[in-house]
């Protein structure tokens, strides 16, 4: 398994209306589960269990097609899911090799390419940014539509709607390594550090006084 798209909508599965229309969501599923038979390409789906999401999914005759898993997987942060798709085991785990990589020669673990079908929220779009994920974004409500417009504005995702009739090109960009995340995720990771420190500076100083 080269390649692995994750499907994550967060709380947009209770609290947008249309996920909670069997129409609607029927048309998800099958974009969904189109794109990802045309690519043979397996995905990770982080929902919750019982859903009205997991239901649809469990129920559409086009979700059980070729070498698609569908891992129904909840509370967990996008700082263990990530590496652990990625290289195949945990973040930690995969700290030790790092150093024994380096002591013993040790043969790397395969890359795989990550892409991420999302809602668009903050968190999750920043997340995916600082592991250089390319992204497709159907924002739902709130910002999303912001950080979905931020995020094509710099090449690293691409605007999805359930209306089109094809999602397969983009699911097909979403898993390619792509050198605009990457130099998007140093920016990000640049920014994240240096905000945090500014943060930190300004609190401790305020105390001080």
């Amino acid at each position: 398994m080269d390649s692995v798209i994750i499907i994550h909508f967060g709380s947009m599965e209770h609290l947008f209306p249309q996920f909670r229309d069997p129409k609607w969501l029927n048309q998800l599923v099958g974009l969904i589960g189109k794109s990802l038979e045309q690519l043979k390409l397996p995905a990770i789906w982080w929902m919750t269990s019982n859903s009205p999401l997991h239901k649809a999914c469990l129920e559409n005759p086009s979700f059980a097609t070729y070498n698609t898993a569908h891992i129904c997987l909840e509370d967990i942060p996008h700082d263990f899911i990530i590496p652990a798709i990625r290289y195949g085991f945990p973040k930690k785990c995969f700290d030790t090799w790092w150093i024994d990589v380096h002591k013993n020669k040790v043969e790397a673990p395969r890359k795989r390419n990550i892409g991420a079908l999302h809602h668009g929220g903050a968190g999750t779009f920043g997340s995916m940014a600082t592991y250089g994920v390319p992204q497709l974004i159907l924002p739902c409500m709130f910002d999303q539509f912001f950080w979905a417009e931020t995020g094509e504005s710099h090449g690293i995702s691409k605007t999805l709607n359930v209306d089109d009739h094809d999602w397969s090109k983009a699911f097909s960009w979403s898993v390619k390594d792509k050198k605009s995340c990457q130099g998007y995720q140093t920016i990000v990771k640049s920014s994240t550090e240096e905000g945090l420190l500014r943060t930190l500076n300004a609190i401790l100083s305020n105390k001080s006084k």
